[in-house]
């Protein structure tokens, strides 16, 4: 039986890398054993940024457009030769987690065996979609991912997947080495599997629960890779399937909006650690990290004393009371700064 994979792009007032990252799936090539149809996602967008991704998809067939009346969202659908285009338009901003599990489960209701979970700022290699299933059912893989390089510079490898460590690090496998320089394996079996780009089959994704929706951006992969690990399950980076990233796309910003989504990364990444750990191991581990922040702050983002002690009291307090970090906690910390954040 032929396979069905639904790719799925999530967009958030990026039309442009949307476009971009679509056009490249269109030109990719097709493989006999599987058919994959592609997913726009759009997380609550402005208006204008959805108009664009329309005014594209309206160069192609459309066959149809219906409102989910659960939840007042708009799905249209669109053909491009044989490749069935569905626009998703969420009523909300559902944050990364949320979107990705609704989209998976989009793509079972609809009928599709698989997924690929694919960020917009990337751009696919002619043939990577038909290696990355190749590796995927070659190795019998519960998770596959593509061999990521640097938009720019292109021969540079951002990584290969990598390994979590029982502290929190994460270590990318060959990351800013450049390819002619590494001797890669067909593929490379990981026990991180970075949501930039993953296949897997629907039932698999479902089955262990999807991302974590604990978390309204960010750490989500982190944390789904500790659970894999827990369940032994078998993770690799097929290293002849090549995607190009955007690195930095999405966190680009003056020093007070990076300041505040670094805030936002280390307690993703405290409250994580704290489900992962002995309590007595994360209270340890926490001082060390708030020593090294501190040093962060001071080196990377230039603050002063002042914002930096109230960058560490705070990330210290939230990270003993929270189990997450919910969405409108990120906007409240995104709008207000931390001194702010909970007013």
């Amino acid at each position: 039986m032929e396979a069905k994979i639904l790719i799925t792009v999530l967009n958030w007032n990026g039309a442009a890398d949307t476009i971009e990252c679509v056009e490249s799936l269109l030109k990719s090539k097709q493989d006999d054993n599987f058919t994959r149809d592609i997913l726009i996602f759009d997380n609550h967008s402005k208006k204008e940024v959805v108009d664009k991704i329309l005014l594209y998809l309206e160069s192609f067939s459309k066959q149809k457009s219906i409102i989910l009346e659960d939840e007042q969202s708009v799905l249209q659908m669109f053909y491009c030769n044989t490749v069935r285009i569905f626009l998703y338009i969420s009523n909300e901003n559902l944050g990364f987690s949320r979107a990705c599990n609704r989209s998976v489960m989009f793509s079972n209701t609809m009928g599709y065996h698989y997924s690929i979970l694919l960020n917009n700022d990337t751009v696919v290699q002619g043939d990577a979609i038909k290696l990355l299933w190749d590796g995927f059912i070659s190795e019998k893989l519960d998770i596959a991912i593509p061999q990521i390089r640097f938009w720019n510079p292109k021969d540079m490898i951002w990584n290969c997947g990598g390994n979590v460590t029982k502290f929190g690090r994460v270590q990318y496998n060959h990351g800013g080495a450049y390819f002619k320089d590494v001797n890669l394996t067909k593929v490379i079996h990981v026990n991180f599997a970075t949501g930039c780009c993953m296949l897997f089959s629907n039932e698999f994704f479902l089955g262990v629960g999807g991302f974590t929706e604990n978390y309204f951006f960010g750490e989500e992969d982190v944390e789904l890779s500790f659970r894999l690990k827990k369940l032994n399950k078998k993770c690799g980076c097929v290293t002849a399937s090549i995607i190009h990233h955007k690195v930095g796309s999405s966190i680009k910003g003056d020093v007070n909006v990076l300041s505040r989504k670094a805030f936002i990364h280390y307690l993703n990444r405290f409250l994580n650690m704290k489900n992962n750990m002995p309590r007595v191991t994360w209270f340890i581990w926490r001082i060390i990290m708030l020593i090294g922040i501190t040093k962060t702050l001071r080196r990377k983002y230039k603050l002063d004393f002042v914002p930096i002690f109230q960058f560490i009291t705070a990330l210290y307090s939230d990270s003993n009371i929270k189990t997450g970090v919910d969405k409108k906690f990120f906007e409240s910390v995104m709008k207000k700064g931390v001194n702010l954040r909970n007013q």
